[in-house]
């Protein structure tokens, strides 16, 4: 990638800019030692014309002025290298956010079309579709239930509470995602499974119609 690329390049430049630094710190140590050297002897080189001493203030003299001349080109360089290193540093940090850019842009870019809002639009219109289909036939066995003997009023009205409670079960499944405040209640008093309770409902009747179906022919013929 090009902000590794980039992030080593900082590394590199740091190191350089650490190394010069160093280098213009024992520089100014040496030349301080140096200029204490002078100091020590100047006298006897100036007021007591010593030779040893006047050599030597020569010799610091020229060491000095070598430490400064490569003192000002390692200030120079110095200078250089902060700027390009500032300049590297500014590139990954604007490589960087692009980066954490593009990677927000990849969550965010399947998302544009809608295409899970349609889908889930879909499904909540198929469920629609299917729990007035439900209903519509609770509707139909319940009045057929009501009509064919009055023995089977309760089983009509077993599954005539179905009608209600089979969305209001649907519902709260779908909690907390689409909360209602009956939500708890529904899954403590009816449980989460729609199809054991209609499954219940449905057998019980199915049980009383047949043997309603083998009394009554002998009710009739009396």
């Amino acid at each position: 990638m090009a902000t590794n690329k980039r992030l080593a390049t900082a590394h590199r430049m740091e190191t350089e800019l650490q190394k010069l630094q160093e280098s213009h710190r024992l520089r100014a140590q040496q030349i301080k030692a140096l200029e204490d050297e002078q100091r020590s002897i100047i006298v006897a080189a100036r007021v007591r014309k010593s030779a040893d001493a006047q050599d030597n203030i020569e010799r610091t003299a020229g060491e000095i002025a070598k430490l400064r001349t490569e003192d000002t080109f390692d200030c120079v360089a110095i200078t250089e290298v902060s700027a390009n290193l500032e300049a590297e540093r500014a590139a990954l940090r604007r490589e960087q956010w692009h980066e954490r850019c593009a990677a927000v842009r990849q969550l965010i870019e399947p998302r544009a079309a809608g295409d899970l809002e349609q889908k889930v639009l879909n499904l909540a219109l198929d469920l629609k579709r299917t729990l007035e289909q439900m209903a519509a036939s609770d509707g139909e066995i319940v009045a057929a239930l009501q009509s064919i003997h009055p023995s089977l009023l309760t089983c009509a009205d077993r599954v005539g509470r179905m009608r209600t409670r089979t969305p209001e079960i649907i519902s709260a499944n779908l909690a907390p995602t689409l909360e209602n405040p009956f939500s708890k209640v529904y899954l403590d008093n009816l449980g989460s499974d729609p199809q054991a309770p209609a499954v219940q409902s449905f057998k019980a009747a199915l049980q009383a119609l047949d043997n309603l179906a083998e009394m009554e022919p002998a009710a009739e013929s009396a």
